[in-house]
């Protein structure tokens, strides 16, 4: 199982260092939690994102029963 949470948050001075974000305040920022079967977490990421290279698409695929 995973899950996803997509948020908008004020971009940080470590952002503006990394991302050269010029006029841009805010970044697209993903966090993410991936658990095996047993339902331990076994990977958290979290990704900030310029709004202008930044798109969203998802795909759900469910198991037939």
């Amino acid at each position: 199982m995973s899950k996803r949470a997509i948020t908008v948050e004020r971009a940080t001075g470590r952002d503006r260092e990394l991302l050269d974000l010029g006029d841009i305040d805010y970044l697209a920022v993903i966090t993410s939690q991936t658990f095996d079967a047993q339902g331990i977490l076994i990977e958290c990421t979290r990704s900030r994102h310029r709004p202008d290279h930044f798109c969203f698409r998802d795909t759900a695929v469910r198991q037939r029963v």
